[in-house]
């Protein structure tokens, strides 16, 4: 994966991340996109008063998926 690529799917983790904030949700943007044995997926969203995250998988495309 080329440099282009990673920086294309942090910036999305983070503007998806910071969707969830915005609606008064803890999300939080795991580090190394969940490359860690501790920690999967690519944004853990929580529900209020849960220690259990939901783990997302962002994806982003140019032209959508066809």
């Amino acid at each position: 994966m080329g440099k282009r690529s990673k920086t294309k799917g942090s910036r999305v983790e983070l503007m998806i991340t910071k969707m969830f904030q915005s609606w008064g949700l803890k999300a939080e943007k795991v580090p190394l996109s969940g490359a860690t044995p501790y920690a999967r997926g690519d944004v853990d969203v929580y529900r209020a008063g849960k220690d259990t995250p939901f783990i997302g998988e962002v994806k982003a495309r140019a032209n959508g998926f066809k």
